[in-house]
């Protein structure tokens, strides 16, 4: 027979514009042939005829009948361990049976492809993917009856409190699509069996989110076709058909979420080589002292990494999503140190820090988080607890202290700690990527119609020609009377602590600038807008708080300025 080489055709698809990433897997039954699987550019993706275009465009660096006969479009490709692409898993995703050739792009009649464009034809794969899963789904919930017809189509609910079993309502909206492309009204068709499901298919993945998800029960492994069960949750949220009750009740276990806003911009900031994503190293270093139960701080570390799952994520490499595994790795292991035998134990613990500070992590292939336990001397002991701004905050800092203690504790005495259940952030970021406000959209861009001139601050030295990434802190005590003199002032005019800090911000960079309109960045924390406070993870937000002061104001009219700007861009 002749030779194909896949890499060559694969090389071909990735020199087009309309081509990210590419992979092509050579597919053995039930008729031998090629799939490719493409991530697109922006430019691909307003293309409406993708397979003809693909063809013509490659027509002389790939024969005509080695095209590949099946053309998959994904959002990103599935990856191994070492982040190489996983042909098995892609292969796990091509469908044998005639009921599911409606998902290749060679198969969809001509005229319902011009109609669907790519995201229904997107959508019929994961309504295939969902029916994959829908009989092992059926076997792990609580029995229940199943009507002996399918119901006619748009789907109904039944009377009573019965639901129809999930098999049966996931494979009659996946065969109503299929029939839908061969009569060429699918747009309409799938629109009314996913208004018709919307309940019975909300209540149906909340079930399956407490009896099926948290158990781990779906896997690629076990289940044939099916990676991450979250990719199922964002579909049925994308359709329309999930309530945000329903989502809250589907914990995710190990699917792709989307970053959020804030993480999107370390990501892209992390991008800028070594120095950068080495500026985004949170550390912080617990001193210990007296008698110290190794053991029993070592099992604190392993359970603090099991209960938040930001501790325990792996970035894609395009940087869109994220996971959330079981098996911390490597993380959970507390690195050991002993400094107790140098002729220096602060210059060597000095030394390390300084190598911690300048270790990034690999987002993609381990957890963004290590710990390590330096022996000082005698009873004195450092923890050094260092992870990546991507996935925690200075609030995080503050629950991970307080529960390491609880856990210690805990592990010492042999009993469980008196800890509550944490909040998932792979569930806050799922909630946050399909959350928008247009009154708080609409409030920023007002505020922001027109950009103000940048203020130039005097300095010692000139800003340099390339941006650096070395910074510092400068620690200063404030007087407790100093303390309390600002508390008093600001409480005669109806401000906080904070509030009347922030205006004194605003006097100093007028007064050294000359500026008159001023933004100043200032961090927020959303744990204070959660229902539980003890969440880890990345919730910052920075704020440009936006006021207008000049140097004619009173003291008491600038501490009201920036009250009511720090007020409304808090909402």
């Amino acid at each position: 027979g002749r030779r194909v080489e896949i890499d060559g055709i694969e090389s071909a698809l990735a020199s087009l514009a309309e081509v990210d990433e590419v992979a092509v897997v050579f597919v053995p039954d039930p008729s031998p042939h090629l799939a490719a699987f493409l991530v697109l550019t922006p430019l691909g993706a307003t293309v409406q005829d993708l397979a003809a275009t693909l063809r013509e465009k490659t027509r002389d660096m790939i024969a005509a009948d080695i095209f590949p006969r099946r053309v998959e479009v994904m959002q990103s490709l599935p990856l191994t361990a070492c982040a190489k692409v996983d042909r098995k898993a892609l292969l796990g995703m091509i469908a044998t049976d005639a009921d599911r050739t409606s998902r290749t792009v060679e198969s969809i009649p001509h005229s319902v492809r011009d109609l669907a464009d790519r995201p229904f034809r997107r959508l019929l794969d994961d309504l295939d993917t969902i029916t994959d899963v829908a009989a092992h789904i059926d076997g792990v919930l609580p029995a229940e009856t199943v009507p002996s017809e399918a119901p006619a189509m748009p789907i109904t609910p039944p009377a009573g409190e019965t639901l129809p079993s999930f098999a049966q309502l996931a494979q009659e909206m996946s065969q109503s699509a299929a029939r839908a492309g061969a009569s060429g009204s699918m747009l309409t068709v799938i629109q009314a069996q996913l208004d018709a499901m919307q309940t019975l298919f909300a209540q149906q993945l909340a079930a399956i989110g407490a009896h099926v998800t948290n158990a781990g029960s779906i896997t690629a492994q076990n289940v044939p076709g099916f990676t991450p069960f979250a990719t199922g949750t964002e579909t049925a949220v994308r359709a329309g058909a999930i309530t945000d009750e329903a989502l809250q009740s589907a914990q995710p276990n190990c699917g792709m979420v989307p970053l959020t806003r804030s993480q999107r911009e370390i990501w892209m900031a992390r991008q800028f080589g070594d120095a950068a994503e080495c500026a985004f190293i949170e550390s912080v270093s617990i001193h210990l002292r007296g008698p110290l139960d190794v053991q029993a701080i070592e099992q604190a570390w392993r359970d603090l990494l099991s209960r938040h799952d930001a501790l325990r994520t792996r970035f894609a490499r395009d940087g869109a999503t994220f996971t959330t595994v079981e098996d911390s790795g490597d993380a959970a292991i507390l690195g050991r140190r002993d400094f107790s035998d140098t002729q220096d134990p602060q210059a060597a613990f000095d030394a390390f820090l300084a190598e911690n500070a300048t270790t990034p992590f690999n987002l993609i292939e381990e957890s963004a988080v290590r710990g390590t336990l330096i022996a000082m001397g005698g009873d004195r002991h450092v923890l050094v607890i260092s992870a990546d701004h991507i996935v925690v905050d200075g609030w995080s800092f503050d629950v991970l202290g307080a529960e390491l203690a609880e856990l210690y504790t805990a592990a010492k005495e042999c009993r469980s700690a008196d800890l509550g259940e944490a909040p998932s952030y792979a569930a806050y970021a799922a909630t946050e990527a399909g959350r928008t406000d247009p009154e708080v959209l609409a409030y920023w861009r007002e505020t922001f119609k027109i950009i103000p001139e940048r203020v130039e601050l005097p300095s010692r030295q000139n800003r340099p020609a390339k941006r650096g990434f070395d910074g510092g802190t400068i620690f200063h005590d404030i007087p407790a009377e100093l303390l309390a003199a600002v508390q008093r002032v600001g409480a005669a005019n109806g401000c906080t602590v904070f509030q009347t800090l922030f205006g004194a911000m605003l006097i100093l960079v007028q007064r050294l600038s000359g500026a008159e309109d001023l933004v100043v960045g200032v961090p927020t924390a959303d744990q204070m807008n959660l229902p539980e406070t003890n969440a880890v993870g990345h919730h910052v937000n920075f704020l440009p708080v936006r006021a207008l002061v000049s140097a004619d104001l009173e003291l008491k009219e600038v501490l009201q300025i920036g009250r009511g700007a720090m007020n409304a861009a808090l909402g």
